[in-house]
């Protein structure tokens, strides 16, 4: 049923996990998927689970960036270093001695994950094991990559919990496994690569990527065959790409991929200027635009504003798909105009924020309004907090439902043990379909390094749909229990 999909998302979208800052560069701006996110040091960021691409800037050092592997209900640890300066390190060395150079640095993390679901109408239980082997400065330049994950169905193969991920014995999947070296500003890597596409999409590619770098420009070429069990599977999964970019006072980024007979290009460029920063992105797909759109963000004092439009179209291509999960509060239709806004706080005891949307299809036949609030306090080792989301739409089509979801939070942390609470309900309101209130709770408790490793545990309740599981009961209990490397 159509006007089922905003509670099918709803129901199915995985808890976020966390994206935990480490550095020593305070004041310097963190951005997670091009958006800034604030200034070294920050709180662990609630991040959606997929791939993330974290970038930092900071004045007078090069722009750093890493993708990162987000796991639902877990944390992702991410150190932001930059080099010593050459200035720097004249100082500590004698002139006629060279600079030693870098000890090689490999580090393995990965972590295992039961998770479980029950209802009245069964049971089902996976578990999860993923590893990740990096090695970076090795002989003569030498780095690489090896990472991947395993599932299994240990109990049920219905599909009561979407984080749970039932498969049919066990699948083992390599995400990442790939040989690089770097010299005299240029880079080769060859192997299964985890890239960034058109649109800031991550994807698969078994291939190489060479890139060289010019005075602060710099030039990559890609190709290979797309992983296609990363997204949806083309007919061609052939993949060829190149990008230019520069950095400076502009940062400015020209990228062109050739994938399943399709051409997509996208140009974006990226201004700073003090504490603001000014965006902008034209997209197209066979030479037909696809998106416009711009976004700009002020700080000022402990309040960071942002403002953003844009337009999309209908086509996009086959290789615009997206990874992160979609909830009752993303879009549903893709060509759409959008604007929106927000503000919040980045300092004192007291954090909060605010945001809203409006979006319409440019026919006319929907239009959605979108609005959200939440607060928190801080009291020593406790936080106390409370949220909510509102959606207000008119008109026809899947994307029209009134939809409201408050939320109370509140969480202790010390000596690096955290335990986190959470409250609420969805009030749903499909067409067709008598509104109803679907409370849910969770907790969540993490022991961090407990003998070098992190420990999470989490439970939580949620009322059914009787329209959506049919026969399942009224309530899915869910829990999961996580060992990990930080």
């Amino acid at each position: 049923m159509p006007t089922l999909l905003p509670l099918l998302l709803l129901l199915a979208a995985p808890t976020p996990g966390r994206v935990v800052v480490r550095s020593t560069h305070y004041g310097a701006v963190v951005l997670i998927d091009r958006a800034p996110v604030g200034r070294v040091p920050l709180a662990p960021l609630p991040q959606p689970p997929g791939l993330h691409l974290v970038e930092a800037t900071a004045p007078g050092r090069p722009r750093w960036s890493q993708l990162v592997f987000v796991p639902a209900s877990g944390d992702v640890t991410v150190e932001i270093r930059w080099p010593k300066r050459a200035a720097q390190a004249a100082k500590v060395r004698r002139r006629d001695q060279p600079a030693p150079p870098p000890p090689p640095r490999v580090r393995l993390r990965g972590g295992s994950r039961i998770a479980g679901a029950w209802a009245r109408a069964g049971a089902d239980v996976d578990l999860t094991l993923w590893w990740r082997l990096t090695g970076d400065r090795l002989a003569d330049g030498w780095r690489g990559v090896l990472a991947g994950r395993s599932t299994a169905d240990l109990a049920g193969e219905r599909r009561l919990w979407r984080r749970v991920q039932p498969e049919r014995g066990a699948v083992v999947r390599l995400d990442e496994a790939w040989l690089g070296r770097a010299a005299g500003g240029g880079e080769l890597a060859l192997g299964r690569l985890v890239l960034m596409g058109p649109g800031g999409q991550a994807f698969g590619l078994d291939g190489a990527r060479i890139a060289q770098t010019w005075q602060g420009v710099s030039l990559g070429l890609l190709g290979g065959r797309r992983v296609v069990q990363w997204g949806p599977a083309p007919e061609v999964p052939w993949a060829f790409g190149a990008q230019l970019q520069g950095a400076g006072p502009v940062e400015w980024r020209l990228a062109h991929m050739i994938h399943d007979r399709t051409h997509h290009l996208d140009a974006s460029a990226t201004a700073t200027a003090g504490e603001a920063r000014y965006q902008a992105l034209a997209r197209t797909v066979d030479a037909d635009a696809a998106e416009l759109s711009g976004r700009a963000s002020v700080s000022l004092g402990g309040l960071r504003l942002w403002g953003q439009g844009a337009w999309t179209a209908a086509r996009r291509g086959p290789f615009e798909w997206r990874w992160q999960p979609a909830g009752v509060f993303e879009d549903v239709p893709r060509r759409a105009l959008a604007g929106r806004w927000g503000l919040s706080t980045t300092g004192g005891p007291w954090r909060g924020w605010a945001d809203g949307a409006i979006r319409g299809a440019t026919d006319g036949g929907w239009r959605q309004h979108d609005g959200g609030l939440g607060v928190r306090r801080r009291l020593g080792p406790v936080t106390l907090g409370a949220e909510g989301r509102a959606r207000l739409s008119t008109g026809v089509g899947p994307a029209v439902y009134q939809a409201a979801r408050p939320a109370l939070t509140g969480g202790w942390r010390a000596a690096g043990v955290s335990v986190t609470a959470a409250a609420g309900a969805a009030w749903i309101d499909l067409p067709n379909d008598a509104p109803q209130w679907l409370p849910h709770a969770a907790v969540t408790l993490r022991l961090g390094r407990l003998g070098g490793l992190l420990l999470t545990a989490r439970g939580g309740i949620e009322a059914l749909h009787p329209a959506w599981a049919a026969g399942a009961g009224p309530t899915l209990t869910t829990a999961t229990l996580g060992v990990s490397l930080p």
